[in-house]
């Protein structure tokens, strides 16, 4: 049996529809293992052509990350579109990171199936904060995943997208560097996205970062991060986002945010959470970055 019996491992996208919050478990009668995929944060129809017009009026146990932390500058969060098996529409957010002046890193989850996706450039999307779509965002042109992209009962694999965006990021974001295996200037392990901060709640769209210990919380496999976050850490809404390592004193990308897992669903966000490595997914990236349009 595998190690993972019992474990259900989530997807850390969230879903946006105009119905309830609906949850769905997709199970094997003889490994008793569950993929669940969680609708965790749900708007109306009236709130969400706010989201697309103009506004809307997660990292758990993470601070919020003001405008004003150069961190901010290194993440965007992703909403895509797509139609379920029903023919409507639904939207999700994730995290994503600049990794050139027009193309963003993320998960192949976030972006498969997805009709549209678009980037967004600010902390949060709450009308109060004085976001504004029409000047805040930026439409896809394309968008890819690896297709070699797998779920399984065990976890996912290849878990890597890109988005090509229409124009250029703003000029006071920044490009990050993907890690390729220097020695590391510190211990910390930067996590941050847009997703939320608990299993119970629906707050995700609003920026947050932890830091973790690479020592003591970090393992790196050969093609993927996995950190242990007992005391807090991703969440759903975070997918696509960036794990930060420090190489003299910069921040790179060790990682892209893929699931989380544990083995009951009420602190599904405080078991493992595992990344796809940077080594592992540069081959595909180079790849496939000249293919964008």
């Amino acid at each position: 049996m595998s190690h993972l019996e019992g474990i259900v491992l989530y997807k850390a996208r969230v879903l946006l529809s105009a119905h309830s919050m609906k949850k769905t478990i997709i199970s094997s009668v003889n490994l008793f293992v569950g993929l669940a995929i969680l609708s965790g944060c749900t708007i109306s129809n009236e709130a969400r052509d706010k989201l697309e017009g103009q506004c809307l009026p997660g990292v758990v146990g993470g601070s919020v990350t003001a405008k004003s932390d150069p961190l901010s500058k290194k993440v965007v969060m992703l909403i895509g579109s797509r139609y379920n098996e029903k023919g409507e529409e639904e939207s999700s957010v994730c995290t994503g990171t600049p990794i050139t002046e027009d193309v963003i890193l993320t998960a192949a989850h976030c972006v498969k199936g997805n009709v549209r996706m678009a980037a967004v450039f600010a902390n949060d999307m709450n009308c109060s904060s004085g976001f504004r779509a029409s000047r805040d965002s930026i439409v896809a042109s394309s968008f890819e995943y690896d297709h070699s992209f797998v779920e399984s009962y065990s976890g996912f694999y290849n878990d890597v997208g890109l988005v090509r965006l229409k124009s250029k990021i703003p000029s006071d974001y920044v490009i990050s560097e993907l890690y390729a295996g220097a020695e590391l200037s510190s211990d910390d392990v930067t996590l941050v996205g847009f997703g939320k901060t608990s299993e119970s709640k629906s707050d995700s769209m609003t920026l947050r970062s932890k830091t973790k210990s690479f020592k003591n919380d970090i393992t790196v496999s050969s093609d993927r991060v996995t950190i242990e976050q007992s005391e807090g850490g991703l969440c759903q809404g975070d997918s696509g986002g960036p794990i930060f390592v420090e190489v003299n004193g910069e921040k790179q990308v060790i990682g892209v945010t893929s699931y989380v897992s544990n083995r009951y669903e009420s602190n599904i966000c405080h078991g493992k959470a595992v990344g796809m490595l940077s080594t592992s997914i540069l081959p595909w990236i180079a790849k496939t970055l000249p293919t964008l349009k």
